[in-house]
């Protein structure tokens, strides 16, 4: 386990600009961090900017992330920031994420602040990922606030990307709007 705390000129301990001023985490056996929480100047739990008090994460045979979960003050299962009060990711045999889920408070398919409950990858014998596509809480084609259901592309012999096509839900090419 490793602690971190940060002070303030007179040696107090102080909140930074994320919301805590302690950082306790622990790992497992190969060094992967396994929880994190984040406490107030008096050693309390206290949330942290991206609106959880703490973290754990479970991990693959391989060493890949394939959870997280996020709680309040109390323990409970909480939505970050982002909506979700979890994840979980599949990995292939190269490591590459395949897929990404979301999750609320009971371990249910939700929907995230872009508004899909997660996203699949396929990727290249380089490791190059050539597909993603988005999905709702059925586990269906759906698609971001701007309309993109996802995108491929194509590399060309050195691996390098040549071209990205983004596509709505039905598989049909949209053009890519600038902000």
């Amino acid at each position: 386990a490793t602690e971190r705390t940060f002070f303030d000129n007179i040696g107090k301990p102080t909140r930074i600009k994320d919301g805590y001023a302690t950082l306790r985490s622990t790992f497992d056996a190969r060094g992967n961090e396994t929880e994190r929480r984040h406490f107030d100047e008096v050693g309390k739990l206290t949330l942290f900017t991206d609106g959880y008090a703490s973290w754990t994460a479970t991990y693959d045979a391989h060493g890949n992330q394939s959870e997280a979960k996020f709680f309040n003050t109390a323990g409970r299962s909480a939505r970050n920031r982002y909506g979700v009060a979890g994840w979980r990711a599949t990995y292939d045999a190269y490591g590459n994420q395949t897929r990404l889920a979301v999750f609320d408070e009971t371990g249910n398919p939700t929907r995230n602040s872009e508004g899909i409950a997660g996203w699949q990858s396929t990727f290249d014998w380089r490791g190059n990922e050539t597909q993603r596509t988005v999905f709702d809480e059925t586990g269906k084609p759906t698609s971001l606030r701007d309309g993109r259901a996802g995108w491929r592309a194509t590399f060309n012999a050195c691996g390098n990307e040549t071209e990205r096509i983004f596509f709505d839900k039905a598989g049909r090419s949209i053009p890519l709007r600038s902000e």
